[in-house]
């Protein structure tokens, strides 16, 4: 909501204005005080990282069980399509009954690389049927990606109201804050994360998630292809219990429900605002400086 536009602003008042304007720099940690409580968490979640899908079903048939409220896979984790993985006797549907809980994997509604077809994840309840899905609202620009979403689903269950952004859409506020405002209690990342992009990215990548969660107040729970999967709190920190870039395997971390109201739900609209702005201040400044050297001219 504006941070990064801050932080330029008062950088560039100290570079072409006077140095002393850099001591707003010893502001920003002070707002961390008007951050709320965190109470302990009270539920568990166990998170798989994999990045070659024709693995995932035999993984997840070797996993042995342990009491979980919820599990996560990463985006594309069933690339074939959702109706493939539902009926995969080895999948996500065998898993969720036997561990009682319910299973959220991405997949594709359509064929991959089809016209129309989108990506989404895939809800099911802790009997292995399907609660429904969410499209990616954000798909990758110049990627095969599939068609954006339009809706913007939560999932009340028995764990909290699930609130679910697919990998490049928790890198913008707009779509975490929509989930919260309306009723997520806890947002789910399944990402793509390939290690063929690089170690920076990955990196770059699980920074943003915890932006998302100081915004919203909400506990992330972040399950990606190569890493890093783990929990997120609302203050921004990652948990201990993870999975680190290029791992492969299973993490189990601890979150809790957050339904408390907040400005940053509502006001992620003010970064792009101040931009836009800049940038009419800047081309009225141009104009100004234009007309009044044009005034001094000679006639």
């Amino acid at each position: 909501y504006g941070l990064t536009f801050i932080v330029w602003t008062t950088a560039a008042c100290a570079a072409f204005g006077k140095l002393r304007y850099a001591l707003a720099f010893c502001l920003l940690p002070g707002f961390a005080l008007l951050l709320p409580s965190i109470e302990s968490p009270d539920r568990s979640a166990l998170l798989v990282q994999i990045e070659e899908s024709h693995r995932v079903s035999s993984f997840l048939d070797s996993l042995p069980y342990q009491r979980v409220d919820l599990v996560v896979l990463p985006e594309y984790a069933y690339p074939d399509g959702i109706q493939r993985a539902i009926a995969d006797t080895k999948g996500p549907v065998a898993l969720a009954r036997r561990f009682a809980c319910p299973v959220i994997f991405g997949t594709v509604e359509g064929r991959y690389g089809e016209p129309g077809f989108q990506n989404v994840a895939a809800v099911l309840d802790r009997n292995g049927e399907l609660v429904g899905t969410f499209p990616k609202q954000r798909p990758v620009p110049l990627m095969v990606d599939g068609l954006p979403g339009n809706r913007c689903p939560v999932f009340p269950l028995s764990v909290g109201t699930l609130g679910i952004g697919l990998c490049y859409d928790f890198d913008a506020p707009a779509i975490a804050g929509s989930l919260a405002n309306s009723g997520a209690s806890v947002l789910l990342a399944p990402t793509g994360d390939l290690m063929s992009w690089g170690s920076v990215q990955h990196v770059n990548h699980e920074l943003l998630v915890r932006l998302r969660a100081v915004e919203n107040d909400r506990w992330i729970l972040r399950a990606t292809t190569s890493g890093q999967s783990e929990a997120v709190d609302p203050h921004g920190y990652p948990s201990k219990e993870c999975l680190g870039i290029g791992e492969v395997g299973t993490v189990t971390v601890r979150f809790g429900n957050r339904e408390r109201s907040v400005l940053g739900s509502r006001a992620y609209w003010l970064g792009p605002a101040a931009a836009g702005l800049t940038l009419l201040w800047l081309a009225a400044s141009l104009l100004a400086r234009k007309k009044g050297t044009a005034g001094q001219r000679p006639g």
